[in-house]
Parts: structure tokens; sequence; C-alpha cells
């Protein structure tokens, strides 16, 4: 069985559910053959080609971001991309389909569905090959119109906000839209279940082990995990100095991780900066993060700064939900102003009973068993119009 993935590098979140899923189909059959195809930038089929880079510059201007953001999350814009990607692209990605041959396509990029799903219409006309096509939408609560083409096989949405707007934006019938959570990667449900029960001794000594291993000093302090995706965007040097001085000034003893990502002007100013300078005594500290998965369950909360309003995609990979379904749900808050979340994160510390209830509000909101169900339902999909298929002698080309 080959898969092929539709995605673009605008953020590591698409990635990340793309292996998330690809980790789970090899679960199933280790046979399975799979690529990663960002058919814009590899055919060069412009603008769509430069998503990529105007991804990176938009990422690190908010007001920007969220002025396009809006403009083009409407019906009219939809309908001109549709028309345009077609007229401009469509050729391209059809030859790439026939010469690819795959017996499924799992698009994770709101860019990347109605294009494909047309094409996959015409080579069966052709060949009568059928080769179902699916969506992954990796958002939660803002999901751009361009995510939600009628013709999928089905559309895998995250939450109840989202299964709405797949029905009123797309008009998909309830029987296409299976409402699942977002798929993360095994590791992240595994090390949740190996914690063990908020509030448990279990827990308490995992994350103890944890942070020993990973030669974080004094385990048993108050831990703070600042990140902003695997860009480092969204402002996060004033958002470090900003909770680093506050929490020196209300006598928090704790220790901040950041994670930089691909930010290397970020790391480079924390690993050089004067904390001295930042009115900061040694009450706390700021590592590079050696490591990713595992230090998550470090943290007792998460304070992402991104783009709003795109997706919190590494806030849903440690719980599940973006900044809406945060904040609705009671596990977390959202402040504009480095400030201001500095001092919400002070309180948080300074609360061990609110810290608690968040962490179950955030746990009750989980699905890390996503990927699997998601990966299943495409797979056993995928056998039986394979095998329909090889029965009616059809393989495509």
């Amino acid at each position: 069985m080959k898969i092929m993935f539709m995605s673009a590098d605008t953020g590591g979140g698409h990635r990340a559910s793309s292996m998330a899923l690809a980790a789970q189909f090899l679960k199933l059959d280790p046979s399975i053959q799979y690529e990663l195809y960002d058919i814009w930038t590899k055919h060069g089929v412009w603008p769509y080609s430069s998503l990529v880079d105007s991804y990176t510059y938009l990422s690190a201007r908010p007001r920007k971001w969220r002025f396009l953001y809006h403009l083009s999350n409407s019906a009219p814009y939809c309908a001109f991309m549709n028309w345009n990607s077609n007229i401009t692209g469509y050729r391209k990605v059809r030859r790439a389909l026939k010469e690819i041959n795959p017996d499924a396509i799992v698009s994770v990029h709101p860019t990347m569905t109605n294009t494909p799903q047309l094409v996959v219409r015409s080579i069966r006309k052709e060949t009568g090959k059928r080769i179902p096509i699916f969506t992954v939408v990796t958002d939660l609560g803002s999901g751009h119109a361009t995510w939600f083409t009628r013709r999928m096989e089905k559309i895998f949405v995250a939450s109840g906000r989202m299964e709405k707007l797949a029905r009123w934006r797309g008009w998909c019938s309830r029987d296409q839209i299976v409402n699942t959570g977002l798929p993360i990667r095994p590791e992240f449900g595994e090390r949740a279940a190996a914690m063990g029960p908020v509030g448990s001794p279990e827990r308490t000594s995992y994350q103890k082990t944890m942070r020993s291993t990973l030669g974080v000093a004094d385990a048993d302090k108050p831990m703070c995990l600042i990140m902003g995706g695997g860009e480092g965007v969204g402002s996060l040097g004033p958002l470090v100095d900003s909770v680093y001085a506050r929490l020196a000034r209300d006598g928090v003893d704790a220790t901040l991780l950041v994670v930089c990502g691909r930010n290397e002007e970020l790391r480079a100013g924390l690993e050089t900066k004067d904390w001295a300078a930042v009115q900061a005594p040694e009450t706390g500290r700021v590592r590079k993060c050696p490591r990713f998965c595992p230090l998550l369950p470090l943290s007792r909360f998460v304070r992402e700064r991104s783009k709003p309003p795109a997706p919190f995609l590494t806030l849903t990979t440690s719980l599940a939900g973006n900044v809406q379904v945060v904040v609705e749900e009671k596990f977390g808050d959202y402040r504009r102003d480095p400030g201001d979340g500095a001092k919400v994160i002070s309180a948080w510390l300074r609360d061990e009973n609110l810290l608690e209830e968040m962490s179950r509000n955030s746990a009750r909101n989980g699905h890390p068993s996503a990927a699997a169900d998601i990966s299943k339902t495409i797979y056993e999909r995928v056998v039986e119009v394979k095998n329909e298929n090889e029965a009616e002698g059809v393989r495509g080309r």
C-alpha cells in the first residue's frame, strides 16, 4: 500500500500530524510506503510555491498574518483560489499523481484539498482506478475555509467547533465528518499514560525522574516551559524577559525552559543575555531544550505565543487544544501582552490547587488515540478500495 501525504512546511504542525499518522499506519502494516509531498512547492505553481517563505515571513509579523488570514477566510476567496489553483496547477498535480500512483491520499494542508480531489476523479474516469482521498484538519477552533471540500472520502476534525465549520463552510454531510481529535505522535500518549493520574505520587516521581534524566538541576522546583512552535516565533524574547523578571519580583523560585526551535537568533540571545539586567537574581534559569518530547510532561502548563488566529499546534500537541478551546475549557489563558502573561504565570505557580485543576481539565480534553483512530479508519477503507481495484484489474497510471 502506498500513501501520499499532501502538506507543506508552513509550521511544524502539518508535518507532525503526517508523521503521527504514518507511524500508526506502519503499526497496522509495516510494508506500507508513504511519502510527504508538497505539490505546490515541488512543481513551482505560483503563488502557492511561495507558501513556505510567506509563512516564515508572516509568522514573525502577527498583524499582517491576522489581516491576510481574515481577508482570505471567505467563500469568494476560496472560489477564486480554487479556480486559480486549478488553472495553474491541475496538469502538474495530475502528472505527479499518475507517476506516483498512490493507493490513497491524505491531505493535511488547507491549500491541498480541492485540486487533488478533482485530479483523483479525473484519473478514475480515465483509468478506472479509485484513489480514496481524505482530509485531516490540523486546526481545532479557527479552521480556514479552504480546509473543507465536499468530495473527500472522509474529513477528520478535532472538535465539535470544527465539525460545525465543516458543515457550514464546506456543506459536508454528517457521514463525511469524523470527530476524532488531533493526531499526535504515539510517544505523547504513551508518556501521558506512564505518568499516572494528576496529583498522584506516580506522576510526581515520573516528573522528577525525567528532569534528572535531562540534566535539569533542582528537580523539585516548579518549572515553566515556554515555546513558539518549530520556528520559535511569537516574540518569545520579550516573553521570557517578562516571565523571568516577574517570577523574581514575586519571589517564585522556578526554572524556565525555552524551546527555541529553529530560531538561532533567539537561542544565541538567551545564551548570552545579562540576566542581572533583566532584574532577575538567581531565581530562575534559562536552558536550551535538548529533546522536545520528554520535556512536555515536566511542565505543569504551557504558555505559547503564536500568531493568532492560527492554530496553536505546539500547544495542541501537549494539551490537545487551541487557544479558544484552552480558555473555554479552563485549562489555560490567553494574554496579548507579555507582561500580562507573566503575571498570570506567576499566579499559577503560586497556586498548586489551581494547577492541578487545570491539569485535570486538560486531560479531559485530550485525545491521545486520535492518530491511531484516524489511521485505522483510513487503512480499512483503503484496503477495501484496493481490493476492489485489483478485482477489477485496475492498477492506474
